[in-house]
């Protein structure tokens, strides 16, 4: 849980001039706190951090008690990586996916026709 209210956190910092340029919706564009200006967009960074360090302390503490395996940290550790590289520089893997999807589809070249 502590995961995906991380990656929740990173997506609103990093996604934060893309969701200020279109209006909101229930679906779209983040939570629009950051945009209103009522929470500082380092807030966002900081919460993902203090989340992700939380997910690991718990973890490193069930394995300690021996109530999980050390896989469990890994695939947590993977989950987290994840979040990351999906969001954020260097990688940002949400633009690179979006701008495949566009430039391969039938829509941009001509294949579907759009109009009736």
């Amino acid at each position: 849980m502590l995961v995906s209210v991380s990656i929740h956190y990173t997506n609103e910092y990093a996604d934060y001039q893309t969701d200020a340029l279109k209006n909101r919706t229930l679906y779209s564009r983040g939570s629009g706190v950051l945009q209103s200006g009522s929470v500082p967009r380092k807030v966002a960074l900081q919460a993902a951090l203090i989340t992700q360090i939380l997910a690991i302390g718990i973890e490193l503490i069930a394995i300690f008690l021996s109530m999980h395996l050390w896989v469990a940290l890994s695939t947590l550790v993977i989950g987290i990586l994840g979040g990351w590289v999906y969001s954020l520089p260097p990688l940002k893997l949400a633009w690179f996916v979006i701008r495949m999807s566009y430039q391969k589809s039938p829509y941009r070249r001509g294949f579907i026709p759009t109009e009736l």
